[in-house]
């Protein structure tokens, strides 16, 4: 069976960033946890969905690849800079102005972005965040600034969470990981960096949580559905409400952030 454009791109929506070759799998027509059995997989020109449940599939083509394919060689294509390149640096210095405007715009200072050890990288024209776990680097985030493809790369371990702890008793749930970075200046949150909460975020912040404030950014269809998803998930576990607000988080001043969160 044939799934329609709308499913299929609901569909990876779902699946989030995935490297060339990766592999993950949503729910499609059997609602309930552990029912996750579309496959999606990411090949280096396309998004391949099936439902292994209902026999569903189709194909998303990269709108980029044939382009790509007139003026690049294969091996370029293939490494499409999921790590930093080695042209990499720390230096905001070297920066670019739409680098700097990008991490500008998210209201972080330098000082902060040198904390989280961001880079840049001309050649990939993208800004890089290390994923760490206790001081380990276990994957990488990459915003694109100055490129062509996906606005985020992803690359990490399944068992990682963008998790800021403060030690209060709510924990604000966000998108981005610059949302995640401002609204961690004073409360405890998590950055889905993606498109919803797995069921390891989801045993991390039971154990630790029983109230959840669900701030998603709120700009269209399926991010509407993430946050009733994520609601529904986590109200078996506690007090959840949700936050509405016409902006992102990461654009609004900590005074604006601090009413918003009381």
């Amino acid at each position: 069976m044939k799934l329609s454009y709308k499913e299929l791109l609901e569909l990876i929506e779902d699946a989030g960033d995935l490297p060339v070759g990766g592999t993950t799998y949503v729910h499609h027509c059997k609602e309930g946890h552990g029912n996750k059995g579309c496959g999606v997989t990411r090949t280096r020109d396309a998004m391949l969905v099936h439902c292994f449940h209902c026999e569903g599939r189709g194909a998303v083509k990269d709108k980029y690849s044939r382009m790509r394919a007139h003026r690049e060689p294969e091996s370029v294509i293939d490494k499409r800079y999921w790590k930093p390149p080695a042209d990499s640096t720390e230096d905001t210095s070297k920066w670019s102005i739409k680098a700097l405007a990008w991490v500008g715009k998210g209201g972080l200072t330098l000082a902060e972005v040198g904390n989280w050890r961001m880079q840049w990288s001309r050649k990939a024209g993208r800004v890089y965040i290390p994923l760490l776990r206790e001081g380990e680097l276990i994957g990488w985030l990459g915003r694109q600034i100055e490129c062509e493809g996906q606005k985020y790369l992803l690359q990490k371990n399944n068992d990682f969470l963008f998790h800021i702890d403060k030690g209060t008793d709510e924990c604000i749930v966000v998108e981005d990981a610059l949302s995640a970075i401002r609204i961690g200046r004073q409360h405890s949150v998590v950055a889905l960096l993606g498109t919803s909460l797995s069921d390891y975020a989801i045993g991390v912040l039971s154990k630790r949580y029983k109230r959840f404030g669900i701030w998603l950014d709120n700009d269209n269809r399926q991010v509407k559905m993430k946050q009733v998803q994520a609601r529904n998930r986590l109200s078996a576990f506690g007090k959840v409400r949700m936050i509405k607000t016409e902006q992102d988080p990461k654009t609004y001043t900590d005074n604006e952030i601090t009413e918003v969160l009381q």
